[in-house]
């Protein structure tokens, strides 16, 4: 047995164990498990294909669909990302239609009418890249939407969303060369293109073990109304650069909030939740905070945060109050957040602005 094989071997079983893990009850009650499930069950047979394939088992029936399978690992992953970034994210009727390519190919090769040829398998390919660049699209507006509505920030998954799709995409990538030059030379020695698109698949399905079998983390979701509301937002930045002027009234009131009652020491803070204690329209605080302070809402509260975090270490000499304690205190929730940000904003970390405040 080749290691080619042996590489197919590993995934289907893998693939299939994960599979079903991912419908039991611990993990079936979240809908993103429910897309990666089917994910890797497409994944699995699609190289229980391949493993037919190379013993010359059933090649006339298999061969007109051998590149069907692709067509599902576009719009499974899209619909991966999707539910894992927005709540309650529900597939419209409409969404059937990413299957339609699929579904197509299978009935044309039940009658013969469409053969899995390398025009099709080039289409294939380029539809997979769409639907990969699609994924960090949706990643990107909803990095957008989080810096406009709350502060907590959800760096560790989104970097596993990212090397997901990164990780697929140089797999394609790697798929199409293969396809025009099956060898590569590095080194002297000889490598077939092919084998390393099996070995990245295969440390694909290994990094989905990996994170979706651990204990879930909490993941902040958005809405769709607050889409919605990052969508007005953008809209009325275009529009408040030349036609709009800010509201002095409402920026005092919210200066004297802020100060007085400090809500960005709550660590769930949102521009709703503020927006309801002034009384005025999100948008309406999104435009104030964008056209007088210049940054978004998550940069103006924890900026204010960061204020307090830097009084209370110039003052802690008395209450012996850790980094930590005065980190959570202040209403950051995340110490890889709280660090990049005093970092950012004082170009030392919290140890070595101590540090400076005892000379």
């Amino acid at each position: 047995m080749d290691f080619k094989s042996i590489i197919h071997i590993i995934i289907v079983w893998q693939s299939l164990f994960l599979g079903i893990v991912f419908l039991t009850p611990r993990y079936a009650k979240y809908k993103r498990n429910f897309y990666l499930s089917l994910l890797l069950l497409t994944l699995c047979a699609h190289f229980i294909y391949n493993i037919l394939l190379g013993l010359n088992i059933w090649v006339e029936v298999l061969v007109p669909f051998s590149c069907c399978y692709g067509f599902l690992y576009g719009p499974l992953s899209l619909f991966y990302v999707r539910s894992h970034l927005v709540k309650d994210a529900h597939q419209k009727t409409i969404y059937w239609l990413h299957y339609l390519p699929f579904g197509i190919v299978v009935v044309g090769g039940l009658l013969g009418v469409i053969s899995c040829n390398p025009q099709l398998s080039l289409l294939l390919l380029l539809t997979m890249f769409g639907y990969s660049i699609a994924n960090l699209w949706e990643i990107y507006k909803y990095q957008q939407t989080i810096k406009n509505i709350t502060t907590q920030m959800v760096i560790p998954e989104l970097k596993w969303l990212k090397i997901l799709t990164l990780l697929m995409l140089v797999i394609i990538v790697l798929n199409v060369f293969s396809t025009t030059n099956p060898i590569l030379v590095v080194g002297g020695k000889i490598i077939a293109l092919e084998t390393v698109v099996q070995i990245g698949i295969f440390a694909l399905v290994n990094l989905i073990a990996f994170q979706g079998l651990k204990n879930p983390h909490f993941f902040r979701q958005i809405t769709q109304d607050e889409k919605n509301l990052t969508t007005e937002i953008f809209n009325s930045k275009k529009d408040s650069k030349s036609t709009i002027g800010i509201d002095h009234e409402k920026l005092e009131a919210l200066e004297i909030y802020m100060n007085a009652e400090k809500p960005y020491l709550e660590p769930d803070l949102t521009i709703q939740s503020l927006a309801g204690k002034l009384q005025i329209h999100p948008k309406t605080l999104s435009q104030i905070i964008n056209q007088h302070f210049q940054v978004n809402f998550s940069e103006y509260i924890n900026t204010a945060r960061l204020e307090e975090v830097k009084k209370l270490l110039a003052n802690n000499s008395d209450s012996g109050m850790t980094v930590m304690e005065i980190m959570y205190d202040c209403g950051f929730n995340s110490r890889s957040v709280f660090n990049g940000y005093f970092k950012k904003k004082t170009g030392m970390t919290p140890s070595q602005y101590i540090s400076n405040l005892k000379e």
